[in-house]
């Protein structure tokens, strides 16, 4: 599954979960990074932005579980999907 590899990024695909929080960012890398320094962040879904964001902006949406994965991934188009790197090393250490 997706699990083994936290650093890989999944197009096309929206991770549901509790929100923790929704940011403009530039790119996905950006999302990325923002889920990886906020403690809850788990995972994230980028998705790109609408006529009540800034131009260029898309918005990444900050996301946990209780379980630590998605709650649901279901297809959502231009969208792209992650984990946070924290969690990468969280796996690693075990």
């Amino acid at each position: 599954g997706f699990l083994g590899c936290a650093d890989l990024l999944v197009p096309g695909l929206d991770f549901s979960g509790l929100l923790v929080v929704d940011v403009e960012v530039d790119d996905v890398e950006q999302c990325r990074q923002l889920c990886t320094s906020y403690d809850r962040c788990q995972f994230f879904t980028l998705r790109p932005g609408d006529s009540h964001t800034a131009s260029g902006m898309s918005i990444c949406s900050l996301r946990r579980s209780p379980g630590n994965i998605p709650t649901a991934v279901r297809p959502l188009e231009a969208a792209v999907s992650g984990f946070s790197l924290q969690y990468n090393t969280l796996q690693k250490g075990r």
